[in-house]
């Protein structure tokens, strides 16, 4: 009976030592080609691989660009629809992306404790009017289709980010549209 619960405790601990080590090997995996950001903001990474939505779309490049009517500098993405996709179907996903937070994580003196995160820098993630008046007529993205998302940021947004040494962006819904009917305009 003491031989059993031995072995039966030796192999907890190895399964335990063999998950611990898939979780580190999870942690390690390497970057996607576009999750780390374009020079000047090449420390960068986020969850930019939220864009393809398991594959419904797929993202072809990222550059720095002008956007808007006036000399906007934006950072933009560039994706292609894997299938075809109501316009309806691409806004609804990228609104849950909308809100772009800048932040700088700082580690602890004491490592087991999580590390200080600052807010640097937040802005808006834009897509096509296109895809928007499409949505609003039903009208459905081919597969191939290319479109593009983007940000807004300008020269002084870049330095601020740079200067206060931000490693991370996230993209993610912003608090008080969680529960609007996304039709509302308040």
């Amino acid at each position: 009976m003491v031989w059993r619960l031995t072995c039966l405790f030796c192999l907890a601990i190895t399964a335990g030592e063999t998950l611990g080590q898939d979780a580190e090997r999870e942690i390690r995996k390497p970057l996607g080609k576009f999750e780390k950001l374009p020079e000047p903001l090449d420390d960068v990474i986020g969850n930019v691989h939220d864009f393809e939505d398991n594959g419904t779309f797929t993202i072809t490049g990222v550059r720095f660009g002008v956007k808007g009517f006036g000399d906007d500098e934006a950072l933009i993405w560039s994706l292609t629809t894997n299938n075809a996709v109501s316009s309806q179907y691409v806004v609804t996903h990228f609104n849950k992306l909308r809100n772009v937070r800048f932040f700088k994580s700082q580690k602890r003196i004491d490592e087991e404790k999580p590390p200080f995160i600052f807010r640097v820098y937040s802005t808006r993630l834009f897509y096509s009017e296109r895809i928007a008046s499409d949505a609003a007529n039903g009208i459905t993205m081919r597969r191939d289709d290319v479109f593009e998302v983007w940000i807004y940021l300008k020269p002084k947004a870049q330095n601020t980010i740079v200067n206060e040494d931000s490693n991370r962006v996230e993209f993610s819904q912003a608090l008080r549209d969680i529960g609007r009917d996304p039709r509302s305009r308040y």
